[in-house]
């Protein structure tokens, strides 16, 4: 093994054992939700939040973060 091949595979074995596995079984996690649980309502509060940041990074002119957006519909 070459030395820089041993420094990768070294920083490879730490970021490993940082890694806490535990004997439960998986589960999926909404990351946007206290509880984990998917709603449709945090779903487009996140998708408006992106709207308006995308939208005031595009725009120089049209910045518009409270209130009801007229470029989104319910």
């Amino acid at each position: 093994m070459y030395e820089w091949e041993q420094k990768q595979f070294d920083e490879m074995v730490s970021c490993l054992d940082q890694v806490k596995l535990e004997e439960e079984a998986d589960r999926l996690q909404w990351k946007w939700e206290k509880k984990g649980v998917f709603t449709v309502k945090t779903m487009y509060d996140q998708l408006r939040l992106r709207e308006m940041i995308l939208e005031v990074s595009t725009s120089r002119f049209r910045v518009r973060l409270f209130g009801k957006n007229p470029y989104l519909s319910r």
